[in-house]
């Protein structure tokens, strides 16, 4: 009897062993299991941050996007009225080419210029007067 009851013990032994053995690799699992666990986590963390930027800056290009199309259809509208414009500079220009304007503003022109030499001559004389 005696050799049956240390049997029975040595075989508990081995298997509260075997328990013992199959309890630290479920430990040694699950802490690699949670490491592996944060670390995912982190990195969702980091993506759900890196999409609110990018979400960020699609609203901001459209934002843009929009003001450059404004923009667009302001100049082409400037440009339209430009050339509707353009028509009638050519007839005044002509207009000016045939009449005597063009002898008339030179003469005054001139006239301006002599006048404004004179000028020149006087405020040159006073600083000199001023001076001395």
């Amino acid at each position: 009897m005696q050799e049956g009851l240390t049997g029975t013990i040595s075989r508990v032994r081995g298997g509260s062993n075997a328990i013992h053995m199959a309890a630290k690799e479920i430990a040694t699992g699950n802490r690699k299991l949670s490491a592996r666990t944060e670390a995912q986590a982190s990195s969702l963390e980091e993506t759900a941050a890196s999409m609110e930027e990018l979400t960020s800056t699609v609203k901001q290009s459209a934002e843009n996007t929009k003001l450059a199309n404004q923009l667009a259809v302001s100049a082409s509208d400037v440009v339209v009225k430009g050339g509707d414009v353009v028509p009638q500079v050519v007839t005044t220009v002509s207009a000016i080419k045939t009449s005597n304007a063009v002898a008339q503003f030179k003469d005054a022109t001139q006239a301006t210029y002599s006048y404004g030499n004179k000028i020149d001559l006087y405020n040159l004389s006073l600083g000199m007067l001023y001076h001395f």
